[in-house]
């Protein structure tokens, strides 16, 4: 089963937790539930970092992995409350936003594609920086966390065919 990374809350540092740990099940479930029940929207993001690996050659491993702490900051600090950032693994992160339709989706996207653009990790007198690319969809009735983190990883690698540092939705 794919592992992820998940933020608990705003306070709490990434932790690492599988598909199926309680705290990816509990939020997808509970989303679904909602979206069920109430017809609260929610979406998921899936993004991956453009030409991280050239960061690391150029750089060294310590300043991609300084740079994938400040992007995975960055992302915590461009989600709202309710959202749900977390570490998809290598260099890839994913945000389930919740309570969120299209127009909230996109929204939230831009938002943080252009504060990851705009973060720095300062190793030495290097500063290196990063893109990403995005997939984003919101959820349909008849999803499930894999059809809906299917889509979302699909709509990622069309953004990274499409000359990357863009979103796809879908």
């Amino acid at each position: 089963m794919p592992r992820a990374t998940f933020a608990c809350s705003r306070n709490w540092p990434f932790a690492t937790a599988s598909l199926g740990s309680p705290i990816a099940t509990s939020s997808s479930s509970n989303s679904s539930s909602a979206w069920r029940r109430y017809g609260a929207q929610f979406g998921v993001v899936l993004l991956d970092l453009d030409h991280f690996k050239a960061v690391k050659d150029r750089y060294g491993h310590p300043a991609g992995d300084q740079l994938l702490q400040a992007v995975a900051s960055s992302l915590r600090s461009s989600v709202r409350e309710a959202d749900l950032p977390g570490r998809w693994g290598g260099e890839e992160f994913l945000v389930i936003a919740t309570f969120a339709d299209r127009a909230g989706l996109a929204a939230l996207t831009e938002r943080v594609c252009r504060r990851i653009e705009a973060t720095t990790a300062v190793v030495g007198r290097a500063q290196p920086r990063t893109t990403c690319s995005t997939g984003a969809t919101a959820c349909c009735e008849t999803d499930d966390r894999h059809s809906l983190a299917g889509r979302a990883d699909r709509l990622l690698y069309e953004s990274r065919t499409r000359g990357r540092n863009c979103v796809t939705y879908g």
